[in-house]
């Protein structure tokens, strides 16, 4: 699991600067922490779908956030949001697969299997290749995402001088929200 530390100083300067109280404090952290996996989300989405040459409808169902839980005691501790990423191959029949004139399946991304076919298996169109010399044993084609996302990761992720200034940003905002609010 990747974590990212935040400065509890700067957060708290903010809360102080803005006069806000400890409650307005505490929703502001919720919604911000809400708000930066989707961002996260929305981000990843994207650099991993031009990555891997692969359609974000298919890679929207592999990316999911969960709910955040934040205490401002511990905010560097506590203070979390989930985004999990999916990294299992993705079968070729989810990438628009088309026969190849030459033989073969071609898909999405410029991927060409000159030894697969397209066959229905358990009621769904499936793009598959022979393993042995026989008939049989067949497997699923698939292609590979996990080395193109996690070079992703490590560079966007890891490297969180952007995140970092949309984190304070959209804390700031929120914060600045509620206290004008109680005005």
């Amino acid at each position: 699991m990747l974590t990212l530390d935040l400065r509890a100083e700067d957060i708290k300067r903010a809360i102080v600067s803005l006069g806000a109280t400890e409650e307005q404090a505490r929703k502001a952290l919720y919604s911000t922490l809400g708000k930066m996996a989707s961002w996260v989300r929305t981000r990843s989405l994207r650099a991993i779908s031009s990555e891997t040459k692969i359609q974000q409808k298919v890679l929207r169902s592999r990316l999911k956030t969960f709910r955040m839980q934040a205490a401002l005691s511990h905010i560097t501790s506590d203070g979390s949001a989930k985004v999990w990423f999916g990294l299992n191959p993705v079968p070729w029949a989810r990438l628009s697969p088309k026969g190849s004139r030459k033989g073969g399946v071609t898909a999405a991304g410029g991927r060409h299997d000159p030894h697969a076919f397209i066959a229905t298996l358990h009621g769904r169109p499936q793009v598959l290749r022979r393993v042995g010399k026989g008939r049989v044993p067949l497997e699923v084609v698939t292609a590979d995402i996990e080395s193109d996302a996690n070079k992703f990761i490590e560079k966007f992720v890891l490297a969180s001088a952007e995140f970092e200034k949309q984190f304070f940003l959209t804390f700031e905002r929120e914060l600045r929200w509620r206290t004008s609010k109680r005005s």
